[in-house]
């Protein structure tokens, strides 16, 4: 790499440097550049800043009142209470949990099992398809060099 290519690389404006515009062109571009990034960067953390403190005015105007939260907050843990709502959404909960499990491993199972058949179809309709690199089951593959 020549000297020239690897400072346009070193001051991240490649795409914006162009050997056929004047220097003075070239620097109006790297301010310009510089200018909107400050710009953007400015506004992010504005944003930040200012959705941190609308949540802090929330939770200062809502302190030590009784809420929607609050009631929620006491039916799901009923202290002192017979605990019968408690043990209905824990059993509901065990339910879903279990149902969500067998939904996966059943769907895994069926596009395992029709995996083949449609590799089939695909390279009878055109034979120069190539793979989408997933495996068997349709899951993208781990990568052995990725953590």
């Amino acid at each position: 790499m020549t000297d020239n290519n690897q400072s346009k690389q070193e001051t991240g404006v490649q795409h914006l440097v162009h050997d056929r515009l004047p220097p003075v062109t070239q620097l109006q571009l790297l301010l310009i550049d510089k200018i909107f990034t400050t710009i953007w960067l400015v506004l992010r953390y504005a944003s930040f800043v200012s959705i941190s403190y609308i949540i802090y005015l929330a939770i200062k105007e809502l302190a030590g009142q009784q809420t929607v939260a609050s009631f929620v907050f006491e039916f799901f843990t009923e202290n002192g209470k017979s605990g019968l709502y408690n043990k209905i959404w824990m059993f509901a909960s065990l339910l879903f949990l279990a149902w969500a499990y067998m939904e996966r491993k059943l769907r895994l199972h069926k596009v395992s099992n029709m995996s083949e058949h449609i590799k089939k179809l695909e390279k009878h309709y055109d034979p120069s398809r190539t793979s989408s690199g997933l495996t068997k089951s349709g899951e993208t593959p781990l990568d052995e060099g990725k953590p």
